[in-house]
């Protein structure tokens, strides 16, 4: 009997020292809260900081070719129009569609309803106007996104914009721009010399017209 017992106790040992030795399931780490923000990425969708300068913009638009996104890093039409200059290379002189929005409401649907709630959010516009631009507003900047006449799409702060604790901020409100006109990509300038030589031939055009009269 003694040794039956001892027969145990032995296999118990060996079988103790088996599950020590054998490998563990690794643990998953955590997946880090990232950010993209346009200074390092200028790409759509990007991120814009309170503080950030952003140079290399159209020096008839913004004094030296920069600008200074403003100390709450709000989504303001100056900042707005100089992050959209930065990303594309270009000037867009842009307007407001709706600017503030924290849930559905001026001909934009969202999913969920209320986006201060959360991170991301769909949304659908049933108006008439051809937006250019939409902007995420949370912590202490914005993600800009480029649009080209969308009517429908989908947004977010998670892996474009950290907060001061490091983490991916829930959204505080959403704006919606569009062009207003006058100076912008679309804008091609006839330069002076093509109108002068334009002036030129019509004057010749005149004179020649008399003669054969």
């Amino acid at each position: 009997m003694k040794s039956r017992f001892k027969v145990v106790g032995v296999l118990g040992v060996i079988s103790a020292v088996a599950l020590l030795a054998a490998p563990q399931a690794a643990m998953s780490a955590p997946v880090p809260a990232t950010d993209k923000p346009c200074l390092s990425s200028a790409t759509s969708p990007c991120s814009v900081f309170s503080g950030d300068v952003l140079t290399g913009l159209d020096a008839t638009q913004f004094t030296g070719g920069s600008f200074t996104i403003g100390a709450s890093g709000n989504d303001k039409e100056p900042d707005v129009e100089a992050a959209y200059n930065f990303v594309t290379g270009g000037y867009l002189n842009l307007m407001s569609v709706a600017t503030g929005l924290e849930s559905t409401g001026s001909d934009f649907t969202f999913t969920p309803g209320n986006i201060t709630n959360g991170k991301s959010f769909d949304w659908v516009y049933g108006g008439t106007e051809t937006l250019r631009a939409l902007t995420v507003k949370a912590s202490t900047g914005f993600v800009l996104y480029l649009l080209n006449g969308d009517t429908s799409g989908s947004a977010t702060t998670v892996n474009l914009l950290l907060n001061n604790g490091g983490k991916n901020p829930d959204i505080s409100h959403v704006s919606f721009w569009k062009s207003a006109g006058g100076p912008g990509p679309t804008a091609i300038p006839i330069p002076a010399p093509i109108l002068m030589i334009g002036a030129v031939a019509a004057a010749f055009g005149i004179a020649r017209r008399r003669r054969l009269i």
